[in-house]
């Protein structure tokens, strides 16, 4: 069975069945929304992703997730793939979320969001990631995380590599995102939207390019790739810290309602999720 990563929003309302998992500190009848400052970070329905993060009303992102794959060859999986183990909100602007497959690796993810005052344009995120082998030997692991930035704009955006610990995305606007990696990525890709995405969620194995340098000005997508050898009781850990500046204020393209949250139907039951956004063909 193939499992379709958690974010993709479809253009219609979506059910999701299961129980999730929830922690003392996050109630179980919410989606949980992180807030600080002029900013918002949407998650998706389990935790996991990045659904929408917006800055002085402007919606700046469209989709951002992990995929991950054992091995040189095979497909690659999001994480709804895994087991979810805990998830918790610590105040307004912080979470943390730990998923296992079988006995072989968990995975932790924390976030912070940090805003900046009403007007700035400014705001920043930090996402923590830790993989554990739990498994009795070598673990040879690929992370792929997946990125799709839309400033106001989604036509205008070019995405340019600096380095193999940053990739920067812009517009004519003037806004600019840096996008900033702990631990230098082994491969990098930009890519028009949806290129990438549908390269990691189809059946086939993902090689990432390393190139172009730079691309645009229309819907960029970047995806970086790490391939550590992680070994018995060992773990790899990286963050990725995201800085925005100059962000336009006014809504844009993919503007969302005021902040608030979405009940879900009972634990265990149907989840329906409005489609807020429609992806618009280039």
């Amino acid at each position: 069975m193939r499992f379709i990563p958690c974010f993709i929003r479809q253009t219609a309302a979506i059910a999701v069945v299961g129980i999730l998992a929830w922690s003392s500190t996050a109630s179980a009848d919410v989606i949980p929304i992180l807030e600080d400052g002029n900013s918002t970070v949407d998650l998706d329905g389990y935790g996991t992703l990045i659904d929408n993060w917006t800055i002085d009303a402007n919606s700046i992102l469209y989709e951002q997730g992990l995929f991950y794959r054992i091995g040189s060859t095979g497909e690659e999986f999001g994480l709804n793939s895994l087991e979810m183990l805990d998830f918790s909100l610590t105040g307004t602007n912080t979470f943390s979320a730990l998923w296992q497959l079988e006995d072989v690796f968990q995975l932790s993810v924390s976030g912070e969001l940090t805003g900046g005052a009403p007007g700035s344009g400014t705001s920043q995120l930090v996402t923590n990631i830790a993989i554990s082998n739990i498994s009795g030997s070598l673990l040879d692991f690929f992370l792929f995380a997946y990125s799709d930035l839309d400033i106001f704009d989604i036509e205008g955006d070019t995405a340019t590599w600096i380095s193999s610990s940053r990739i920067d995305q812009s517009d004519t606007s003037g806004a600019v995102i840096e996008t900033s990696f702990s631990t230098p990525f082994d491969a990098f890709e930009l890519a028009q939207y949806s290129d990438q995405l549908d390269s990691l969620t189809d059946s086939s194995t993902t090689t990432l390019s390393n190139s172009p340098t730079s691309i645009g000005p229309f819907d960029s997508t970047f995806t970086v790739m790490w391939n550590p050898q992680i070994a018995v009781d060992d773990s790899f850990e990286l963050s990725i810290t995201q800085i925005a500046n100059n962000i336009p204020e006014g809504e844009s393209e993919y503007a969302v309602p005021e902040p608030g949250s979405i009940v879900l139907l009972g634990l265990g039951g149907l989840v329906l999720l409005a489609a807020r956004r429609r992806k618009r063909a280039i």
